[in-house]
């Protein structure tokens, strides 16, 4: 997991090289169901948002 202060130095080089999620898809909550299970499978790319 590493230490405190790496962990710390690990958050100023995201900040610091303004490093951002991949976002793959947005998708309503009455599609969770079908969302979750892609996730399950591998078949996702990124972070997937529930909107609702």
């Amino acid at each position: 997991m590493g230490t405190h202060e790496e962990m710390k130095a690990m958050m100023q080089f995201i900040i610091r090289n303004d490093i951002k999620p991949e976002e793959a898809a947005v998708v309503p909550m009455t599609e969770a169901r079908a969302a979750i299970a892609k996730m399950i499978d591998g078949r996702t790319r990124g972070k997937t948002g529930f909107t609702r």
